[in-house]
């Protein structure tokens, strides 16, 4: 945790490729507002109260400020403007790609000046900063610092923006019909939940697999649970703390409307999940998020369903299939690749998803192997070989830290137990 501006710094290093023969990562010495703002109940659980009290502050702090809310701020909290630039006197992990400093993390001149822009980075930094700062209007520890009326109004702001934004995504994703002929742009922040992997490494994208202009416009289902996370919990603050009725039957209408909508754009009767994006078959690492954001009741069928179906497609999520010569592979070469790497924060929330459907032993199983690979106990970079278990990317991997502190604090027996 950053000591000037209490955010979390993603990670402490720069440029470590996320496996072998891949391309240099990102600066990721700045502090982020994505998987960070899910880990507040985790924090509280273990009775961490001066960090996640540091952590809020930062998060209030950002609302009041004048410029828009973004994802990623440096380490003494100013906004993260910088462009990405080339080290030429750093030769690189094992030599392995360019090493690049600075850059705002959701660079994406794809967007620039578009509507996508303000739907995708906004409606998530909107939904992130209600789901992070409702904490303090539910614990008393928090509330007698944290808690005023500017507060909870410039959240009620963001909540209806966050709305709006929705609403507008919806009725232009169903004037063009709803269905998908190419795979569809993935979105600015959409990385940050590992759906892409574009948005952790330095290379210029395949026009190909990301087209400039998508139609129909891609509907990230994630991004649009976070609009709903965002109505969902000033209706929380509305009814507990306020005691205001009228503003809690508001925003509980605004968050079934848009839970009803969400579960009929992105279910997938053929699949048996919700997929990564509104009418699409890919079920991402994003979906297993679904029910600790509470979209989700983890004794939901489809939350079971849609973890399975993760499990199909876990094979697109490696972030390197290589052959000894450094050769990329299809998904179907995993099993017998020289190297398969995945990002260590997928396969915690993946730990993470088989807990809480009742699928503790394989739970464990993953976490403790996870462990065995850390060369410090606990302490996890941001990939990890799954044949070697060497570790790969920027380390420590914040993200990484606080899922294996979420999960391991769950499947630890109880003091009752003991």
């Amino acid at each position: 945790q950053s000591e000037d501006c209490g955010g979390f710094l993603a990670a402490l290093s720069l440029g470590l490729p996320l496996g072998p023969f891949s391309p240099s990562t990102r600066d990721l010495r700045v502090c982020r507002l994505l998987d960070e703002c899910l880990a507040l109940p985790v924090l509280r659980e273990l009775g961490l109260l001066e960090l996640c009290k540091k952590f809020l502050s930062f998060a209030k702090e950002i609302c009041y400020r004048e410029e828009a809310p973004q994802h990623a701020y440096n380490s003494w909290g100013a906004a993260q403007d910088t462009k990405r630039e080339w080290a030429p006197y750093l030769a690189g992990y094992r030599g392995m790609g360019e090493v690049h400093h600075g850059g705002a993390l959701l660079e994406d001149v794809r967007a620039e000046g578009t509507t996508d822009m303000v739907w995708q980075q906004n409606a998530v930094i909107y939904g992130l900063l209600a789901i992070s700062l409702v904490h303090a209007f539910f614990d008393i520890r928090l509330s007698q610092e944290l808690c005023t009326p500017k507060l909870c109004e410039k959240l009620e702001q963001y909540a209806h923006l966050a709305c709006e934004a929705f609403a507008s995504r919806s009725q232009l994703y169903k004037a063009f019909g709803g269905t998908t002929d190419r795979l569809p742009r993935l979105p600015s922040g959409a990385g940050f939940f590992d759906d892409d992997l574009h948005f952790f490494v330095c290379e210029d994208l395949d026009p190909e697999i990301h087209p400039k202009d998508p139609s129909p416009p891609a509907v990230h289902t994630l991004t649009s649970v976070l609009c709903w996370a965002a109505a969902d919990r000033l209706h929380r603050v509305a009814a507990h703390f306020f005691r205001d009725p009228i503003r809690a039957e508001h925003w509980q209408k605004k968050a079934l409307e848009i839970h009803e909508e969400i579960c009929q754009q992105a279910w997938n009767p053929a699949r048996g999940a919700f997929t990564t994006f509104w009418g699409g078959d890919r079920v991402g690492p994003s979906m297993l998020r679904l029910a600790e954001l509470g979209f989700l009741s983890p004794e939901d069928s489809r939350f079971r369903g849609t973890v399975r179906a993760f499990e199909v497609d876990a094979a697109l999520c490696a972030t390197c299939v290589k052959n000894p010569e450094g050769e990329t592979l299809d998904e179907d070469s995993i099993m017998s690749a020289y190297a398969t790497c995945f990002t260590t924060n997928t396969l915690l929330w993946y730990s993470e998803a088989l807990r809480s459907i009742g699928a503790v032993m394989e739970s464990r199983r993953l976490v403790e192997a996870l462990v065995r690979s850390s060369k410090h106990p606990g302490v996890l970079a941001q990939a990890i070989d799954l044949r070697s278990g060497e570790q790969w990317g920027n380390t420590p991997c914040t993200s990484a830290l606080l899922s294996l502190l979420r999960v391991s604090l769950r499947l630890s027996r109880t003091w009752r137990e003991v």
